[in-house]
């Protein structure tokens, strides 16, 4: 009878539903786009290998007292691989130059020491344009973007093979070398360009151009490099380490913390972006509960009109033996039902807009070169089971009072009603 009652008035139902549809639509929305970037930032770091990282600073960032300073070179990145727990430890290294090839000469040029092999990711293959990956962590190789290939004056299809040379200005990450020492003796490197990788990949973007060569070979350069002109500056600007699981990760920060280091997990990271999406998710869910709470006021109107519309046909049926709650049963499924109806077509809204969504992202993130499935708005099915219990509670609460006052009629005054 309630489903009858539902059927009865086609465009009542439909318009006390729709505002129950935009507000289950825009909550929907909401909460699946909260879900989806977090579950494609997590995804991102996991292709990475960052999940079981650790990064280590000197921790001195912003300290006056230069005694405080706490070196990183060889001697602590072996302190830092004999930490248990620690499977695997490298270190990061800027030089900055100058890049040559034929007539080309590229300033501002940094060499940057790739990641060993070991440690590289497959997945990260991705982000090939043209090549491959270096054939050894010794090898006088390079991996170059597609924009640096452009300056040099190269196409990404025929890049790959030619020799570029890299020659060394001052040690570390200073954009222009300010507050380094000049290098007198620049020793250049012949590197044979073996990989060209998408813009999105970080290597040749802004005013400074990064190369990335093997690691052995990039820190045998600095080696040569620092001892030529004297270098003192530290040779890695942060330490890699690789922890056994991403279980382990949080002990190996802390053991490095105790060590005089700073130490950054992506979890640390990922725990605060998911906080900072939860809190904004909730004051954006917020204003579209508002829009379900009017729209559940208009369902409690509406349940009104139906009661007296229908006083007589209650009467009737109290007449002929049903009882209070069946009655006050009746415009409960009726106004829940109504909710139901509403919350369906949200959920089929909130559907397409994600569909849609995703594949905007995903060309807007293919123009800039970033090959991931980037699934930013997710609908998960405890997302549909929520939505549909949420808008059928609600608007069943909302004609609560409707079918209270319904079942509580008497009978005989109801059959007299006109």
């Amino acid at each position: 009878m309630g489903a009858a009652s539902v059927r009865r008035r086609k465009l009542r139902t439909t318009l006390s539903s729709a505002g129950v549809a935009i507000g289950i639509a825009a909550m929907a929305i909401i909460v699946s786009f909260a879900t989806g970037v977090q579950d494609s930032l997590t995804n991102a770091f996991a292709i990475t290998g960052q999940l079981d990282q650790v990064s280590v600073g000197d921790g001195s960032f912003g300290l006056t007292d230069p005694s405080k300073h706490k070196p990183l070179d060889a001697k602590a990145l072996g302190q830092f691989a004999a930490l248990p727990h620690v499977k695997d430890a490298y270190g990061s290294l800027y030089i900055e130059g100058s890049l040559t090839s034929g007539s080309a000469n590229l300033t501002n040029v940094y060499l940057s020491s790739g990641a060993p092999l070991a440690e590289t990711p497959k997945a990260l293959s991705k982000f090939l344009v043209a090549g491959s990956f270096p054939t050894s962590d010794s090898a006088n190789e390079v991996m170059i973007s597609s924009d640096t290939a452009t300056k040099l004056g190269f196409k990404a299809s025929n890049a790959v093979g030619q020799k570029v040379t890299f020659s060394g200005q001052y040690p570390g990450f200073f954009v222009g070398g300010a507050g380094q020492q000049a290098a007198t003796n620049s020793l250049p490197i012949e590197l044979t360009i073996v990989g060209i990788i998408s813009n999105a990949g970080n290597i040749g973007n802004g005013t400074a151009t990064f190369i990335g060569v093997p690691y052995q070979t990039s820190t045998a350069y600095w080696d040569r490099m620092a001892k030529a002109n004297s270098w003192t500056t530290d040779e890695f600007s942060t330490v890699t380490l690789i922890s056994e699981s991403s279980g382990t990760v949080d002990t190996v920060a802390k053991e490095v913390k105790e060590l005089g280091y700073q130490a950054t997990t992506t979890s640390d990271f990922l725990k605060g972006f998911s906080q900072f999406i939860t809190i904004l998710g909730l004051g954006l869910s917020g204003l579209a509960a508002i829009a379900l709470v009017v729209a559940c006021l208009g369902i409690a109107n509406t349940m009104y009109t139906a009661v007296l519309e229908r006083t007589r046909e209650i009467g009737i049926m109290k007449a002929i033996g049903a009882r209070s709650g069946d009655v006050r049963g009746m415009f409960l499924s009726e106004a829940g039902m109504i909710g139901l109806l509403g919350g369906t077509v949200g959920l089929l809204l909130a559907g397409l807009v994600a569909v849609i969504g995703n594949v905007i992202v995903n060309n807007l993130a293919a123009n800039q070169g970033i090959p991931l499935d980037l699934t930013v708005f997710r609908i998960t099915w405890w997302l549909v089971a929520g939505a549909l219990a949420l808008a059928t509670v609600f608007s069943a609460l909302s004609g609560f009072f409707p079918a209270l006052r319904a079942s509580r009629l008497d009978p005989v005054a109801a059959l007299r009603y006109e």
